[in-house]
């Protein structure tokens, strides 16, 4: 089995923090394609979204999550990142997004 991660969309999202102060992070939101290795190729897509930020010392990252084997569709796997991606979804309201919109 072989698993592919290409990143899609890169939003830059400023927060309030302490005393005003404003921090700044990206979101990456990612196409994930694992390949089972049987006699017959199956590729199944999923989605992933990454919260970092970048500093002197590189990219931190803050939080993530990622769902695998959403669809053999790329297609129907690509409009949903679009919509997480819209709609500025960070990691950590990924699964219940997906909840609403996969009804």
């Amino acid at each position: 089995m072989m698993i592919f991660k290409q990143v899609l969309n890169t939003a830059q999202v400023a927060s309030a923090g302490e005393e005003e102060h404003f921090d700044e992070f990206f979101l990456d939101y990612y196409l994930v394609k694992k390949m089972h290795n049987h006699r017959r190729q199956k590729i199944c897509y999923g989605i992933g979204v990454e919260k970092y930020l970048i500093n002197g010392s590189g990219k931190q990252s803050l939080e993530f999550e990622e769902v695998e084997d959403m669809s053999h569709d790329s297609d129907d796997v690509v409009n949903i990142l679009k919509t997480l991606y819209e709609n500025t979804v960070t990691p950590m309201s990924v699964l219940e997004v997906l909840d609403d919109i996969m009804v």
